[in-house]
């Protein structure tokens, strides 16, 4: 495994594109990403669900279609 030394020439594990962007920034985008991941999901289980004679089935498989698109 190779160590890539970031600009503070710290040793970490991974590569960062821009090593300066602070923790909570990053918290923050993962955040509203997640949000947007949760809510494509439910919205699209809740419509599977109004749907006439919508299954439980056809509506989990609906809401993971959409989380995977989503992501």
């Amino acid at each position: 495994m190779h160590d890539v030394h970031g600009a503070t020439g710290s040793r970490t594990c991974f590569f960062e594109r821009d090593p300066g962007i602070t923790i909570a920034r990053r918290a923050a985008a993962e955040g509203v990403g997640t949000l947007l991941l949760v809510l494509a999901a439910a919205g699209a289980g809740l419509a599977m669900a109004r749907l006439p004679g919508g299954s439980p089935v056809l509506t989990l498989a609906v809401s993971a279609a959409a989380a995977a698109e989503a992501s």
